[in-house]
């Protein structure tokens, strides 16, 4: 089971995303305002890589 440690919303977008912890490490889903669609997840295991294949990653959804 993954444990949820953040979640960030940007407003502006209308997209959150979560960055949790599995055994494999940091992972970061990116979910639409409600949640009901995983768009992709990334893992990481450095927290701060994740947000940053975060951002990349938004800016090829955009």
């Amino acid at each position: 089971m993954n444990k949820i440690i953040k979640i960030k919303t940007d407003e502006e977008n209308g997209m959150e995303y979560r960055i949790f912890i599995n055994d494999r490490g940091y992972a970061v889903g990116i979910y639409d305002i409600d949640a009901s669609e995983t768009v992709t997840i990334i893992n990481c295991k450095d927290e701060s890589k994740a947000v940053e294949k975060f951002n990349e990653a938004t800016k090829l959804i955009a």
